[in-house]
């Protein structure tokens, strides 16, 4: 139970339905007006809109109708589904390393092939 001072603890939820160990079989997003499932390697997937159809029972996935909230849905999804990778990384360079005061050209430590900008811009 949600016991903080906001109204909730975030705008959607996100379930995974995994029938083996290693394979997930869907994903749903889930806000306060629509539950969007994709199903894995499939074309098909289900909208519904929770709000005018509680029992879930008037998949809006192929409407026309709907794909504007269809794409809407689905750009939330990947946006939830990044924010909840970590975004903070340990720094790798040292201090005394400074981008803007190198004087060599750099190059991407994993790409040993010259690229055709070979300094980085002045900022």
């Amino acid at each position: 139970m949600w016991q903080g001072a906001a109204g909730k603890a975030r705008d959607e939820v996100i379930v995974e339905n995994r029938h083996q160990p290693t394979k997930v079989h869907l994903r749903s997003y889930i806000n306060d007006r629509y539950k969007l499932t994709v199903y894995r390697d499939q074309p098909y997937g289900e909208l519904f809109d929770l709000q005018t159809d509680p029992a879930e029972l008037h998949n809006r996935w192929s409407d026309p109708g709907y794909a504007h909230i269809k794409g809407d849905l689905l750009h939330r999804f990947v946006n939830a589904e990044i924010k909840r990778e970590p975004t903070r990384f340990p720094r790798i360079a040292t201090k005394s390393v400074s981008v803007r005061n190198m004087s060599t050209p750099w190059r991407h430590p994993l790409l040993p092939f010259a690229s055709s900008r070979t300094t980085l811009p002045a900022p």
